[in-house]
């Protein structure tokens, strides 16, 4: 202690955080444990773990202003950020909403003996919050981002952090993807010469089977029907071009890109007066971000198909497409909407869910080594009793390429057992597995089904992990995703 200043307790204290997965889906439970290696006692109040998604837009625009010799460029560069998701766990000590917390806390102080000592967590997440995002198109950037916090909290002085990044994975229900939402449209165009000149019609058929896609899974095939028989030109080729249409929004300045995700050209000539059948697939790059809409970021796709006709005007379709990232194949995952996430901003000091205490079950993911404490009179205490393992994971492709986060590939967790449940952190949480829904599509033959709840078994026998790493996620088969790849002709 320096004149009464804890300046330098942060170095006696390193945190680390150890994350089971480092991606989920929403709703999912996020495990992980606090390792704190002590060097010497070091005063503290508490130890917090603290949950955020921040959504971050940068802009940049350029304005003309003056007239004759006075005219020059402006450059102006728009910044704007928001939490779209916050929560704080206290694992030991007070809690900070309960007498304070940070420099000058009111809160009893405590002394931490040497030596390492392991705190574990789980925190469940909403089922409403944004997936994570990440686009940069020229030099306009908009991101999504996930991370832990945990940090010591030292009174008088600096506290000691670690921060640990996850991504968070937006399913869409396999009864969701199922629908295909296909589309067909027929329309006779009328062809044009330098704007006036009647150069015939042509009337052409355009069918998707879906537009419902999932990037870990799906193709865009794309089906044409081409009548030229009324025509006086050929048609030369068809170019089908997958558009990405981002707006960020930024102090109230905007600024629109369409950027092209995908395209196929498929030369074939049709002649005047008679009729032939295109089809083609627009290949799609796996690491899209998905269809999203949020306070500030909107991101949507479409499929641009575009008729070549030499020597008149080329007749265009454009058809909407809804983009998800992957496949829930328990069902339990609500259906994605590209314009469903419009969240409240949590001001700055505030939190999406109260401050509450968590004590570890009596068997967690992580062997607690905790400094003997009772979670203080009144505190909101919750924890979490896993008897079995959650079901449903993303598609082969998906664990085979795994998002990075923060320069590694992530591990993906199983769905959450109580997705549709409510949650509330004033009580304890069950997680078995509930029943599925009326009406929930569960085809016996698919390999994410669910079985009936049984009864809470104790843990099984054995002891707990023997280390922090990373746990892999449970061996699940797949049915060969090889016959997707065909157009529907």
């Amino acid at each position: 202690m320096v004149f009464g200043f804890n300046l330098f307790e942060h170095c006696k204290v390193k945190p680390q955080i150890s994350l089971r997965y480092t991606s989920l889906y929403p709703g999912n439970i996020l495990e992980g444990v606090v390792v704190l290696n002590v060097s010497s006692p070091v005063e503290y109040t508490a130890v917090r773990v603290k949950l955020c998604g921040k959504e971050r837009i940068n802009i940049k625009q350029t304005e003309t202003i003056g007239e004759g010799e006075h005219r020059r460029t402006v450059k102006h560069n728009y910044k704007e950020s928001c939490c779209v998701y916050k929560q704080l766990i206290t694992v030991a000590g007070a809690m900070k909403t309960q007498g304070g917390g940070g420099f000058f806390s009111s809160n009893p102080t405590l002394t931490m003996p040497a030596g390492q000592w392991n705190y574990p967590f789980a925190i469940q997440l909403p089922g409403n919050i944004p997936p994570s995002f990440s686009k940069k198109v020229t030099d306009d950037f908009a991101e999504i981002v996930y991370y832990l916090k945990a940090y010591v909290d030292i009174p008088m002085g600096r506290d000691a952090v670690h921060r640990a990044h996850f991504a968070v994975i937006r399913p869409m229900p396999i009864a969701q993807h199922l629908q295909a939402a296909p589309f067909s449209a027929e329309k006779t165009f009328d062809v044009k010469c330098c704007c006036c000149i009647d150069k015939g019609k042509v009337t052409a058929r355009m069918f998707m089977d879906r537009t419902l896609i999932a990037l870990d899974r799906d193709f865009l095939n794309v089906h044409f029907e081409l009548d030229n028989s009324k025509g006086e030109e050929s048609i030369e080729s068809v170019e089908i071009t997958l558009q990405h249409q981002l707006k960020y929004t930024a102090q109230g300045r905007s600024e629109q890109k369409t950027v092209v995700a995908g395209k196929n050209f498929i030369k074939k000539v049709i002649p005047s007066g008679q009729r032939d059948v295109i089809a083609g697939v627009i290949p799609i790059d796996r690491n899209l971000v998905p269809s999203l809409m949020t306070a500030n970021i909107l991101s949507q796709y479409s499929i641009l198909a575009e008729l070549n006709i030499p020597n008149a005007s080329d007749p265009a379709q454009l058809i909407n497409v809804i983009v998800a990232q992957t496949v829930d194949e328990s069902n339990y995952s609500p259906p994605v909407y590209w314009n469903e996430n419009k969240y409240v901003k949590i001001p700055k000091g505030q939190l999406s869910f109260p401050e509450s205490y968590y004590v570890p079950p009596p068997r967690p993911a992580y062997p607690p080594q905790m400094i003997p404490f009772s979670p203080p009179p009144n505190a909101p205490v919750y924890s979490y009793q896993f008897s079995s393992l959650p079901q449903g994971l993303p598609s082969p492709m998906w664990q085979q390429q795994p998002p990075m986060v923060q320069g590694a590939p992530a591990t993906i967790q199983p769905l959450g057992a109580n997705w549709s449940s409510g949650y509330d952190q004033r009580v304890m949480v069950d997680t078995r597995l509930p029943p599925p829904p009326p009406g929930a599509f569960l085809p016996q033959s698919s390999p994410g089904a669910l079985e009936p709840p049984q009864p809470m078994q104790p843990y099984a026998a054995g002891p707990p992990p023997a280390t922090y790493q990373q746990q892999p996620p449970p061996a699940v088969k797949y049915q060969d995703d090889s016959d997707l790849s065909h157009a529907l002709l």
